[in-house]
């Protein structure tokens, strides 16, 4: 039986949109509606059923009409037929009489995660379209990434300060740098690089240094960046150590005084320590620098650190020790694909390795003569260098540049310390001071010749510099 329903005007009070909707397909139980333009809520008006119910000519047989604001709903469940009020209260649940099945609920309402507007509970957003179910998904998917670069990044920040406290840095002091390189000539000759006992490290080589100590997790290990410290030195003897303790006193006790005796700050000399476990590094080479780190990562993986250590006292044996301490430092660079630096390395440790390879031989016979004639075997250590070095760049692809590795830039950041440097002017003075002593004098006369060179053209500089400012 067909039955005709009035229009009622809905009109929204926000965007004065309008539209007459048939009474018959609003549902009983809708007492508030969506603006389907401007998506605000607002309150549907009196339908004219309820009108004309409640008008005052109805009033009398409202008791009559009891039944009429109510309708009847079969269960979908078992067929019961069940009388349900035509003003569903929102809050309360009907259900079936017979089965308990739920006739009606309150439609529940929820945000939508992204677009944030309200609707019906669904899977679907009605406005912006997303599923919710693979919105959370993803979401989650993000903020467990998220936590675990933070917590990476935490690690890495612990790892850094870690690898700082294993560094002892030495203060700049102008006139002991200064004179350190004047001693050091020969060696940059014989290497052909300026770097070698400059006893000035740059911020950039310190950096290597720690990200070497980061990946390898040496964090007991002691590096000494142009550092003279003879009381720490002895301390480290304390250091808990796999080495055995009687192998360890006795190359302590000659490695001591002999620190003592020869202090590298102004004679310079890179070399590791196994009794000790320290590095001491004059040098601002990377290669030279990761080559001593080397030797103390070989001795960290070996079980018997001071039968390795004693068996070194054998000639020839200690090529062994100096290959993979090179092996070490060229397969770190090559690994990090830090390429000049790698390059860089080949040119350097190429020669100092011919020295441990003859330098034995001239031990043997040693004389002044047999000194001269040790040159030609660093000559074809800077030659097989060099040729290997030729050979490696060429494998490396065009276009591949340097990556600064994932670390290194941070490390640089929070080093950010004011370091030495060099005035040729001072350097030169210095060298004609330490060339004129010597041939007056002795070498003892040549360091007090530098050191007064020194002293003398820096206080001219100051009156100079003093001078032009008044």
């Amino acid at each position: 039986m067909h039955i005709d329903h009035a229009l009622m005007l809905v009109k929204c009070p926000h965007c004065d949109f309008s539209k007459n909707v048939d009474e018959g397909k609003i549902p009983l139980h809708a007492k508030r509606v969506l603006c389907p333009k401007c998506h605000q809520k607002f309150n549907l008006p009196l339908k004219k059923s309820d009108l004309d119910f409640e008008s005052p000519g109805n009033r009398s047989r409202s008791h009559e009409h009891k039944h009429s604001s109510s309708f009847i709903k079969k269960c979908p469940n078992c067929g019961q037929r069940n009388r349900l009020p035509s003003h569903l209260t929102t809050d309360v649940v009907y259900k079936c009489g017979t089965c308990k099945h739920v006739l009606y609920q309150r439609p529940s309402i929820m945000t939508c995660p992204k677009c944030q507007r309200e609707q019906n509970t669904s899977d679907e957003c009605v406005y912006c379209g997303i599923v919710i179910s693979k919105f959370f998904i993803t979401t989650n998917r993000r903020s467990e990434k998220r936590q675990g670069e933070l917590e990476k990044d935490r690690v890495r920040s612990e790892n850094i300060d870690k690898a700082i406290q294993c560094i002892d840095r030495g203060k700049p002091i102008e006139v002991i740098d200064l004179l350190g390189n004047i001693l050091s000539i020969p060696s940059k000759l014989l290497m052909l690089s300026g770097k070698v006992d400059i006893h000035v490290i740059s911020s950039d080589t310190e950096a290597y240094i720690l990200e070497f100590l980061m990946h390898h997790k040496l964090y007991d290990v002691k590096v000494r960046l142009n550092r003279y410290d003879p009381r720490d030195e002895f301390l480290r003897i304390k250091e808990k150590s796999n080495m055995n303790i009687v192998i360890r006193i006795f190359f302590w006790f000659i490695s001591a005084i002999a620190y003592s005796l020869n202090p590298g700050r102004l004679f310079g000399g890179d070399y590791y320590n196994p009794a000790t476990n320290s590095v001491n590094i004059f040098s601002n080479h990377v290669g030279i620098a990761l080559h001593e780190l080397g030797h103390a990562l070989d001795f960290s993986r070996r079980a018997y650190p001071g039968l390795y250590q004693l068996i070194r006292l054998i000639p020839f044996v200690a090529l062994y020790h100096e290959y993979k301490a090179s092996q070490y430092a060229i397969q770190f660079l090559k690994s990090k694909k830090h390429h000049e630096e790698e390059i860089s390395a080949y040119r350097i440790l190429y020669p100092a390795y011919s020295t441990y390879v003859f330098g034995p031989i001239f031990e043997l016979f040693p004389s002044p003569v047999m000194v001269w004639q040790y040159i030609p075997f660093i000559i074809a250590g800077h030659v097989t260098g060099f040729i290997h070095a030729t050979f490696r760049k060429k494998r490396i692809p065009k276009g591949v540049t340097e990556r600064p590795g994932e670390t290194r830039e941070i490390v640089k950041e929070k080093i950010g310390k004011k370091h030495l440097k060099l005035d040729i002017k001072k350097l030169i003075a210095m060298i004609i001071g330490f060339l004129t002593g010597s041939y007056f004098f002795n070498f003892w006369g040549g360091i007090i010749g530098a050191i007064s060179a020194y002293y003398l053209i820096h206080e001219a500089l100051k009156y100079r510099t003093t001078a032009q400012h008044n």
